[in-house]
């Protein structure tokens, strides 16, 4: 019984330590290629702005953060949205942002209110823009 008992105890002690360890992952990119690998052999252009460097610096929304990605421009779209368009390097309507992990807004497109575009609002909680 005791034997029992013990086992049980270092089980349970083997656990606990195996969860509280973090486990750092690779950085990993899917969308560019249409499978997973490594963002260093992506065959597009991707910039990630991790939440370390979102809280750095005083963005006031999503459009301010991307406009710091060297080769992007932004300009103010047509309308009363409010909204962004994205070019990198003269090219239009190509542009995927994904914040944490999720497509917004429509082609290269990011404002501050409507369907498909970016709200000012979810910058504080976002851990990356990719």
């Amino acid at each position: 019984m005791k034997k029992i008992c013990l086992s049980v105890c270092a089980i349970g002690l083997l656990s606990s330590n195996a969860i509280s360890q973090n486990v750092e992952l690779d950085s990993s990119i899917v969308s560019a290629s249409g499978f997973t690998q490594d963002i260093k052999e992506a065959p597009a252009t991707i910039n990630v702005i991790s939440k370390k460097e979102l809280q750095s610096k005083p963005y006031r929304d999503v459009a301010e953060a991307i406009a710091d990605i060297p080769g992007v421009d932004l300009y103010a779209s047509k309308g009363k949205t409010g909204s962004y368009n994205i070019t990198m390097r003269g090219i239009t309507g190509y542009t995927l942002v994904l914040i944490d992990g999720r497509r917004q807004g429509i082609g290269g497109e990011v404002g501050p209110n409507g369907f498909n575009e970016i709200s000012n609002s979810l910058l504080p909680p976002i851990s990356s823009i990719e």
